[in-house]
């Protein structure tokens, strides 16, 4: 009787390292697939091929685990940029809460790159629940992040950005030596890209700047709400708007908003 004892407990201990074992490999299986899979949606982000529905699809597969494997090579130093950056895109491509987080997290990474692609994520992304971490941005330390973020606000159009775009556009860090910077040119264009009666303070103010190179981007910030108005030299041009801001400052009807 103690000897069939051994045997059937002998019997239930392989039984159960079986499935512990089984169990093991299983989770292991997993993990290599979505590792695979991910790849596959980073590789096809950077040819330009990756779809919102395959996206979607690998997503319904794996759930936030995705979203937790694209967060760690977005924030992995040991990884290079292009596949860092093309974690960001997947991300904002998924676009929901827990994507999105993890995006905005990444805004306050250490290396300016990540926040880079952060913030590309979140242009991606087009959810104006995103803007004031863009507008944060705006102020970052390094000029190429503020210059993405001012790529993004462009895109985005929103009539609530004008005030800290215009604010930014000012920002001693963006001169250098009584120069500008080549941001306040990214910063312009999102301006004149958001449009409307209200961006034409800081529009008809960088037409009064000594920088020739700033009144252009200022006149081609203004020309496509102007019908087709710049048809002379850019001197005259900008005297123009300057004198007609000065007797009217208020709406022009040839001046509408994109957003």
């Amino acid at each position: 009787m103690k000897n069939l004892n051994k045997f059937i407990c002998g019997i239930v201990a392989i039984t159960i390292c079986h499935q512990i074992a089984g169990t093991g490999l299983a989770q292991a299986y997993t993990r290599n697939q979505l590792v695979h899979d991910t790849e596959q949606l980073l590789i096809q982000s950077k040819q330009g091929t990756l779809t919102s529905a395959k996206v979607e699809a690998i997503y319904d597969r794996y759930a936030d685990k995705l979203i937790d494997q694209l967060d760690r090579y977005l924030n992995n130093p040991d990884l290079d940029i292009d596949k860092r950056w093309s974690a960001a895109v997947v991300l904002g491509q998924l676009g929901n809460k827990p994507a999105t987080t993890r995006l905005r997290n990444a805004l306050r990474n250490k290396v300016f790159l990540v926040r880079m692609a952060a913030i590309k994520g979140l242009e991606i992304v087009h959810d104006a629940s995103v803007l004031d971490d863009l507008h944060s941005a705006l102020r970052d330390r390094a000029m190429v992040v503020r210059a993405a973020a001012a790529d993004a606000l462009a895109v985005y159009a929103h009539r609530t950005s004008l005030p800290f775009l215009a604010k930014e556009l000012m920002q001693e860090r963006n001169f250098y030596r009584g120069k500008s910077l080549w941001v306040r040119k990214h910063i312009i264009h999102a301006i004149g890209n958001i449009g409307g009666a209200e961006s034409l303070p800081s529009l008809i103010a960088c037409l009064q700047e000594k920088e020739a190179v700033i009144v252009d981007v200022a006149l081609n910030a203004l020309n496509p709400t102007s019908h087709g108005q710049r048809n002379s030299h850019p001197d005259q041009t900008a005297r123009r708007w300057i004198e007609w801001w000065q007797n009217n400052k208020h709406p022009s009807p040839l001046i509408t908003s994109r957003e």
